[in-house]
This record gives C-alpha cells, structure tokens and sequence, in this order.
C-alpha cells in the first residue's frame, strides 16, 4: 500500500509533518492529468507556473488544510524541492522513490 510523508522545517527549525497513509486509485488518473499540465507548461517554458503546479498537486493529494504552497516552499531547502515533489508524484502513481521515502 502506498503512503505519503512530507516533513517541512520552518526558519525557526519547528517541524510540521504531513502523512497519507492511504492512496486510492483515483489519484492515477489525477497524476496523468497533472504530467499532461506539467507537459504543456514546460513545453511553453513556463518553468514557474510548472513549479507552482506541482506544489498546489501535492498540496491536493495530502488533502490537509494546513498544508499551503507557501508552507512547502519555506518548509524545503532548495535542492530538496523537485526530488520531494518527484517522489510524491511517483508514489502517488505507484511508483517507489530513489531513496525510498519522499520528503526530509
């Protein structure tokens, strides 16, 4: 069974964890209509409008509230950002991440 963890670190070094420990097949399809959108938009060059996108997909898939764009982007170190979100987008598909676990 597939599950989802995101740990996110403020500037003040308090941790907010995310986890979703069911992921139902819904989230296939909605994981092919996001690469389509990531698609179009790398294809128009619209590299930030694409990073904004799959922020607001995992902002979606975890379903929380408290989980906003703003906080993934102060929560993940730079070089962290695009493998975090990949590993989301894997395991929501079916996929195992690199290193095993998505997030910190």
């Amino acid at each position: 069974m597939a599950k989802l963890y995101l740990k996110l670190e403020n500037e003040n070094g308090q941790v907010k964890e995310f986890k979703k420990e069911k992921i139902k097949a819904y989230w296939v399809k909605r994981c092919l209509q996001h690469s389509k959108k990531i698609q179009e938009l790398e294809a128009e060059g619209k590299y930030d409008e694409l990073v904004d996108e799959r922020v607001n997909f995992t902002c979606e898939i975890f379903g929380d509230k408290e989980l906003t764009p703003e906080l993934i982007y102060n929560g993940l170190e730079s070089d962290e950002l695009i493998q975090t979100l990949t590993d989301i987008l894997n395991i929501t598909a079916g996929n195992k991440p690199a290193d095993g676990e998505p997030g910190k």
